[in-house]
């Protein structure tokens, strides 16, 4: 019978994330995060609401007094500005 920890190797894990994407990630979710606070509202609470907590665009439309293709609209055009910003930025580790 062996031992588990005598199986363990010194050798660094493979599918551990490297230092650098790491790095890259928390850029980029900080991007996002910036991003985000800069939508107006309610298209901010809208796509919070939304894409994060995945409430129904029926009932977004109820709570927000908005037409479903409102919402709709505004989801979509949140998405493209935040989409367009990212893509603008340079997030390679420096």
């Amino acid at each position: 019978r062996t031992d588990p920890a005598s199986t363990v190797s010194n050798q660094p894990d493979r599918d551990a994330p490297s230092a650098e994407w790491s790095l890259v990630m928390a850029r980029s979710f900080e991007s996002l995060r910036l991003e985000m606070e800069k939508l107006k509202e309610p298209d901010r609470s809208l796509l919070i609401a939304h894409d994060m907590h995945e409430e129904s665009i029926v009932d977004l439309s109820a709570r927000f007094h908005l037409s479903v293709d409102g919402v709709k609209s505004r989801l979509k055009r949140s998405r493209q500005m935040i989409r367009e910003a990212l893509m603008a930025q340079d997030l390679s580790p420096r």
